[in-house]
């Protein structure tokens, strides 16, 4: 990939590095939107959190170039490259009250008192934490202390955000609030953002952009939804989300596919590979019907798990007749709405996918 002069966003290209024999990123040829909040998510080891060093500058390049909105930043230091990073430990200084703390780039940076005092104290209006500016560290909760670390970064007007698995360490509650505020911001100050997390709920939830990675590669990137709804391979469809899979089926000349004497139909326009196939089908995409109210559609089955989740339920089936080869046993996992036809552990059902979102693979996972 050539970086133009006028790319618009972050770009990298032909982007690796290695340590000693291990090679960690593999060629990678990337754009992340300007005002956009990109996310980099995959297991650990992947790569993600050595990409996000390369693109601050605290790691070095082994070949490629890294252009921030075209300006080439690939041998620049971190200082030069007018990007801010917020970490999953804070890093505040602990005898600095909060005022300091996000007043600290801009003292470096010479700005003056006045001004500086000003800017501290809208960030920190911004962030929720107005009257805190004399308060230490030790005395904020956790998500306290991560809005004073966001106030710190955004303080010197970076053109890039790079966010360090900021949430990880904060508790659940906290954790979605936090991010939600973090997402609004983001979007009302239109900073380019990179995002590093493993967790993939988080990713869908925040993001304009995701890039699923593996073993140093990006596997597949786009939005949340289109990653959720049209994963391009299994591990794709296994790391976003929860899938079920329906092994060994066989495509037939109406558009349909059966297994022994199980058939469905599927609408879709991919291009059916050879041999038996895998049918990937999400928890929300199938319908519970009680059997014999919808005789011989869908897939018989016999309820043995109901979780309570609040407006839903977590259902688990057991699909008629499956063998070792049907994922884990036949077992398929339904999410559904309390207001649906009550059932009970023990019933008898038949589940019924919807057509258009049963994705198809071939076998070899």
């Amino acid at each position: 990939m050539k970086l133009e002069s006028g790319s618009d966003g972050i770009t990298l290209a032909e982007v690796s590095k290695s340590f000693g024999s291990t090679r960690v990123l593999e060629d990678l040829d990337l754009v992340f939107p300007k005002g956009d909040f990109c996310t980099l998510l995959g297991p650990s080891g992947c790569g993600k959190t050595t990409l996000l060093r390369l693109i601050a500058g605290l790691e070095n390049l082994d070949t490629g170039r890294i252009a921030f909105f075209g300006r080439d930043v690939s041998r620049l230091p971190v200082a030069q490259r007018n990007c801010s990073i917020l970490f999953q430990s804070y890093a505040l200084f602990p005898n600095l009250t909060v005022a300091a703390n996000v007043g600290y780039g801009l003292r470096a940076r010479g700005v003056p008192r006045a001004e500086a005092h000003k800017k501290v104290g809208d960030l920190l209006a911004l962030v929720g934490l107005g009257g805190y500016e004399q308060r230490l560290p030790a005395q904020l909760s956790g998500g306290q202390q991560q809005r004073v670390a966001l106030a710190r970064a955004l303080a010197v007007e970076p053109e890039v955000l790079l966010l360090d698995e900021p949430f990880s360490a904060l508790d659940a509650q906290v954790r979605l609030h936090l991010r939600t505020e973090v997402r609004r911001l983001q979007k009302r100050l239109g900073v380019t953002t990179v995002m590093v997390t493993h967790d993939q709920d988080e990713a869908l939830s925040v993001s304009d952009r995701i890039f699923l990675l593996l073993d140093g590669r990006v596997r597949q990137s786009g939005s949340p939804q289109e990653i959720y709804e049209h994963p391009v391979d299994a591990f794709a469809a296994d790391f976003i989300g929860t899938a079920n899979w329906l092994r060994g089926w066989h495509p037939c000349a109406d558009g349909r596919f059966t297994k022994g004497d199980h058939s469905l139909r599927v609408a879709t326009p991919e291009a059916v590979p050879e041999g038996p196939v895998a049918l990937m089908v999400r928890p929300e995409s199938f319908r519970i019907v009680k059997a014999g109210e919808e005789s011989g559609e869908g897939l018989p089955a016999q309820i043995e798990l109901i979780e309570y989740r609040g407006a839903t339920e977590r259902v688990v089936a057991r699909i008629d007749g499956a063998d070792a080869d049907d994922g884990d046993g036949g077992e398929v996992q339904i999410d559904r709405a309390q207001s649906d036809e009550v059932i009970a552990v023990g019933d008898r059902v038949r589940l019924i996918p919807d057509p258009a979102s049963i994705r198809i693979f071939s076998e070899q996972r």
